[in-house]
């Protein structure tokens, strides 16, 4: 697998080394603030050396000079052109015909003004800054804000193909948020990031609005990646029975209830000390499941947290009919909720496909 990387594009050694420096401050502040950045920094000094890398390394950010030799310096638009180009944005018209993954500042004493407007209108560079005017600070919250952005970008990507958890959606839009803060102190334009803003929304889509949950497409992904693909699993199935008759009676109180419910299976993990446990919500027709799938075979436990689930279930239930309906001589109907909980266990279950599960779970309690 290839790693990471930061490659720093510059001829001048002083420079370079400056630049590396910047890059490492850059990095321990992202470690600081809880990105875990795991990336090589490389220093190339001419564009032969810095294509060699591509090969072994997936390149996130470039840190680019444009002339990178005498003979490119100061060059003017009729040199241009009549075909003398500085090797760096050669080399950036290059990569941009291939990748449009690399996030790119540009840091040269070039001054021409043909130079900056292609580097950012045609081949989407972060920012354009001037050798001689460079700020530190801003030139390593260029890195902060492009490695935040690349860490939002890749668990969006594993968020699409269901092999994030759900909870990880917070964290790629903390990383978006992240990125557009280092932006503005790196003086680069938010726009000049592809916003991610409409894929999170679409993954938003896919959760519960009342609990949070993901729901539908991702429940089934999750009953293929942990039941069918593993020999030892636990499922477990919850559900409010009555749900149409209490919803019937008391609709305010139904989004509160499931809510209260997903809490307590989002404290089974920590309780039971259970990790990389899945919970969802499932839609049959009129009713909905609560689904929490363990990644082993907690037969040993079921019971148990089958226990304890009934037990805060029974002493919260009231707080979910409005206290009107429970008044003596009130003509409001009256309906508690009552749970239903369902197991199933690797050693005692067997299933070929999800629709087969899903029949399981389908039928009523």
């Amino acid at each position: 697998m290839k790693k990471h990387a930061i490659l720093i594009v510059e001829d001048d050694e002083s420079l370079s080394i400056n630049y590396k420096t910047f890059c490492q401050l850059a990095i321990a502040n992202l470690r600081r603030d809880g990105l875990n950045v795991e990336i090589d920094l490389i220093q190339a000094f001419t564009i032969e050396d810095a294509s060699r890398n591509f090969d072994s390394h997936l390149v996130d950010f470039i840190s680019l000079d444009l002339a990178l030799q005498k003979d490119e310096y100061h060059l003017k638009n009729s040199d241009r052109k009549e075909g003398r180009e500085a090797s760096g944005m050669a080399f950036l018209k290059s990569l941009r015909e291939n990748n449009e993954h690399t996030n790119v500042i540009i840091v040269s004493g070039e001054t021409l003004m043909s130079y900056s407007i292609e580097a950012l209108q045609k081949y989407g560079v972060l920012a354009f800054y001037q050798k001689d005017e460079l700020d530190a600070q801003e030139y390593i919250s260029a890195v902060q804000a492009s490695l935040w952005y690349q860490t939002a970008l890749e668990i969006i990507t594993r968020l699409e193909k269901y092999e994030a958890h759900p909870n990880d959606l917070k964290r790629a839009e903390a990383c978006w948020q992240q990125a557009l803060e280092a932006a503005q102190r790196a003086n680069i334009d938010p726009n000049r990031f592809i916003s991610p803003e409409t894929r999170i929304s679409l993954i938003r889509n896919e959760f519960d609005l009342a609990t949070g949950l993901p729901t539908g497409e991702w429940v089934k992904k999750m009953l293929v990646k942990y039941i069918l693909r593993q020999t030892e699993w636990s499922l477990c199935q919850v559900e409010i029975t009555n749900l149409s008759a209490f919803e019937e009676a008391h609709a305010s109180q139904v989004a509160p209830l499931s809510e209260f419910l997903a809490n307590e299976l989002r404290e089974i993990p920590s309780k039971f000390n259970y990790s990389d446990v899945f919970i969802g919500k499932y839609r049959f027709g009129h009713r909905d499941a609560y689904i929490v799938i363990f990644k082993v075979n907690i037969s040993d436990k079921g019971q148990q947290i089958i226990n304890w689930l009934e037990n805060e279930f029974e002493n919260n239930a009231t707080k979910f009919t409005p206290a009107l309906a429970l008044e003596v001589g009130s003509s409001q109907p009256v309906v508690m909720p009552e749970l239903g909980i369902r197991m199933w266990y690797s050693d005692s279950s067997e299933y070929n496909d999800v629709p087969q599960i899903i029949d399981a779970l389908g039928n009523g309690m």
